[in-house]
């Protein structure tokens, strides 16, 4: 265990805002994520503490794409806005997701979903401006212009997700992305309280070059995957992977994908009811890329690394604490011939091994 701590003065800003997160506890939003998640994120925090902070990030944005004020005026009142309507709860978990190997999900507590997500669209087009508007001046700069056609895309990509639609990016570039094997369709769909929106991507692999590559892309992502960002009436949720859309309405439903009562994360967790938990289990990760693993390479499934932050009376402290026979089992993989595989025995949880007499001779 490797621990530190950040101590706050009497009355300071820092103190008034760890007391306003005191209390708060992970495990609600982090059992929204899938049980089989191998990494996640899991965080809770106050709220207005956040939007308290985000002028210095918001001129640095500002800096970085050279925007315009009225650009920035109107960024930086979405952002504000998009985080005054969060509730402080956010989960990110990464998990295999049928035949792939990577699904994601991002799930955040709200106090009005269907307008997170609209104001989130609209974000996204003006910073996408942003980025163009900059990127052009960059290349007049150094004497490049655009074709026609570039200039035709970029303008039609702008103006689509200033508007937050996406279907006539897809009437453009749709045709050509088919004709080389990768099929892209949107949908939208209202299901009681859960709005969602879908962009399915079917890959057909014969019409890629041959070789590992397809091969290693298909392992991680399969032929079917998707894009889907749902709203619930107290939950948004962004997911990818072949059962996106399915994820992602269970998130912003709030229906419990069983994270926190896996008993690997409850394991690694149980100590830690802090205002923000880091998991990682390595050898489920392993496990979910066995296509691209040597065969052989293996960590145990039950052993996981946590970071857990939390807010103490006058203090913030974070921990990592690894299991030793974790990092036993990971010291034999990489110490066996070509990584070789973790042996069958391994010494009890906290024990040590027994020193070679004959290593320091």
């Amino acid at each position: 265990r490797f621990e530190f701590r950040l101590h706050a003065k009497e009355g300071s800003k820092l103190n008034k805002q760890l007391a306003a997160g005191r209390g708060r506890t992970t495990r609600d939003i982090a059992n929204l994520l899938p049980s089989n998640s191998y990494f996640s994120v899991a965080a809770s925090a106050d709220p207005a503490a956040a939007v308290e902070q985000m002028d210095e990030p918001l001129n640095m944005l500002k800096e970085m794409f050279k925007m315009d004020p009225a650009t920035f005026d109107a960024l930086a009142k979405d952002m504000k806005d998009l985080a005054k309507m969060q509730d402080g709860t956010s989960g990110f978990g990464v998990y295999p997701d049928g035949p792939a190997a990577l699904g994601m999900l991002i799930v955040g507590g709200t106090t009005d979903g269907e307008a997170s997500v609209r104001v989130g669209k609209r974000m996204l087009g003006n910073l996408t401006s942003a980025v163009l508007t900059m990127a052009r001046a960059e290349n007049a700069a150094k004497g490049k212009t655009e074709s026609a056609e570039e200039a035709e895309m970029l303008k039609l990509i702008e103006s689509s997700l200033k508007e937050g639609k996406v279907d006539p990016i897809l009437a453009k570039v749709g045709p050509m992305a088919e004709a080389k094997g990768i099929k892209l369709t949107a949908a939208t769909s209202k299901d009681g309280d859960i709005a969602c929106d879908v962009l399915d991507v079917t890959i057909d692999y014969t019409k890629m070059p041959p070789g590992k590559d397809g091969e290693q892309v298909k392992a991680v992502i399969g032929d079917r995957t998707a894009l889907a960002v749902c709203a619930g009436k107290t939950k948004i949720a962004f997911a990818a992977g072949p059962g996106a859309l399915e994820k992602a309405k269970a998130g912003a439903s709030g229906k419990a994908g069983g994270l926190a009562d896996a008993p690997a994360y409850k394991n690694a967790t149980d100590r830690h009811s802090g205002s923000a938990v880091i998991y990682l289990n390595p050898g489920a990760a392993l496990a979910a890329f066995k296509a691209l693993v040597p065969p052989g390479i293996a960590l145990p499934g039950d052993k996981a690394v946590v970071i857990a932050c939390v807010n103490r009376t006058q203090s913030y402290g974070c921990a990592l604490e690894t299991p030793v026979d974790l990092i036993l089992a990971a010291k034999a993989l990489a110490g066996g011939p070509r990584g070789g595989a973790v042996p069958a025995e391994m010494p009890p949880a906290g024990a040590m091994p027994e020193a070679d007499p004959a290593a320091g001779a």
